[in-house]
């Protein structure tokens, strides 16, 4: 009896062993596998041609796998990996080549699932040593993304993305983005060097002609990348800016579990025909901090004078609560034929959408006013209403708080028709969320003079307002 059951246990071992080696070490027994992995996956999986073993590596052509979320046709795929590693529960893949692979997404309406990290815990498990991708093109509508070159110990890939419709991505945007570029450097601190392109932008109703630009970035703690666009042909609500240039240097940190970074700007020189001013030196410079803080400060020249900025953006909080404080000193505010004017500006701005609220002082020590005739001017002021007509829908839903108080210096002149003079006095301008701005004071004129009859009076003050 006890014979019997010794050669019983023996023949299913040999059973067994015989069993794996055909289905891990033939041709045939990875065809079988395939079959039978076919049968599990979701969709259709077909494959025209399959060559090697599961042990030793293998290589399937003419793959073609379909769900109703994707289609992907793969002229070529090789697998090589190290068995001895499944026995320390981690799977080592010696070689992945891709040729001619296409991955082509379909929208459904079926909702995206919300992204979790934690889902993609399983690829710390999973070691690459070699990835080979030839012609690797992934297309969703008319988007699409293409990958050629190898990633060993260090990355060695071509890569190109297209958007030739913006409105595919949000509907509310249109023109066309290109970018292209390289992925070098060590495997665990690459370089991407990025080419971008955009043409006729419109980013709800802020259009932009033409955009070009490049950026290197070095995947690498405490390491600068850096970026520089330019724009041509810039609406930003009613400002037109021919050119704008961007320069832009940066690193990021992580450490503990939290994020740091730091970020510098520099826009260099633009223009606002609307004021006749040209800012430059523009800088700005925000530092994220470990508690989802950044903190920001900048400054600007425009004409002689400077102005600096300081404040905080919580990231912590879904409407990105941001508080600016900005002081300046005899700033070029307007420099057009008829009005020249200069300011000194103290102001808080609390901006916690929808609430943007304006508070501080601006000093006016520099101004000349010489407008010309209005005689022959077609347009009614902003201050006619017209009874029983439909308002137009806002452009910006945001409910606008101000209390500034706005002090004329000593050089502060008007020249209109027959008037020429000297002003002076204070005004506070204040606006609730669901009324119009309201002024109150009073303006001076002073050491003037009027022509009338042809006889020049002199005044010493007057109160216009």
């Amino acid at each position: 009896m006890f014979s019997i059951i010794k050669y019983f246990v023996i023949t299913i071992v040999v059973s067994l062993m015989t069993a794996l080696y055909l289905l891990c070490m033939t041709p045939s027994g990875l065809q079988y596998e395939l079959q039978w992995l076919a049968k599990l996956l979701p969709g259709k999986l077909m494959i025209e041609k399959i060559n090697g073993t599961l042990l030793y590596g293998f290589t399937l052509q003419n793959i073609s796998y379909q769900t109703p979320e994707q289609y992907t046709t793969i002229k070529s795929l090789t697998l090589r990996f190290k068995p001895d590693a499944l026995l320390q529960k981690k799977l080592v893949i010696e070689e992945l080549l891709l040729d001619d692979a296409k991955i082509k997404l379909i929208s459904t309406d079926s909702p995206n699932k919300p992204f979790h990290l934690e889902d993609f815990s399983f690829l710390r498990y999973i070691s690459l040593n070699h990835i080979s991708l030839h012609h690797v093109l992934i297309e969703k509508s008319k988007l699409s993304l293409q990958l050629n070159g190898d990633i060993t110990h260090q990355w060695n890939v071509k890569w190109e993305a297209r958007i030739p419709e913006l409105s595919e991505i949000q509907p509310e945007y249109t023109g066309s983005l290109t970018a292209c570029g390289t992925i070098s450097g060590l495997r665990s601190t690459p370089t991407i060097h990025t080419v971008i392109q955009g043409k006729q932008l419109n980013l709800n109703g802020q259009k932009i002609n033409k955009l070009h630009g490049q950026t290197d970035i070095i995947v690498k703690p405490n390491t600068t990348s850096s970026m520089q666009l330019t724009a041509f042909d810039v609406n930003l609500h009613d400002y037109f800016f021919k050119k704008l240039e961007f320069d832009i240097t940066g690193n990021v940190a992580y450490e503990n579990n939290k994020l740091t970074a730091l970020l510098n700007m520099n826009i260099g020189r633009i223009s606002i025909p609307l004021l006749g001013i040209h800012p430059e030196k523009i800088a700005l410079q925000a530092t994220l901090d470990g508690n989802k803080m950044v903190i920001l400060s900048g400054h600007l020249q425009s004409g002689k004078g400077t102005a600096n900025m300081t404040g905080t953006l919580d990231l912590n909080h879904a409407d990105l609560p941001l508080d600016l404080t900005v002081q300046g000193s005899h700033l070029q505010a307007v420099n057009l034929s008829e009005y020249k004017i200069i300011i000194s500006p103290d102001l808080t701005i609390n901006f916690t959408y929808p609430l943007l609220q304006v508070t501080g002082k601006v000093l006016i020590p520099d101004a000349k006013i010489t407008p010309k005739d209005f005689s022959e001017t077609q347009t009614l002021p902003n201050e006619v209403v017209f009874v029983n007509q439909a308002k137009p829908a806002p452009t910006f839903s945001l409910n606008t708080l101000l209390q500034i108080h706005l002090n004329l210096g000593e050089n502060v002149s008007i020249q209109y028709d027959k008037l020429q003079t000297q002003l002076s006095g204070e005004i506070l301008i204040t606006k609730d969320a669901d009324s119009p701005a309201i002024a109150s004071g009073e303006l001076y004129t002073v050491d003037g003079t009027y022509t009338a009859y042809g006889k020049k009076l002199a005044i010493e003050t007057g109160r216009l307002i």
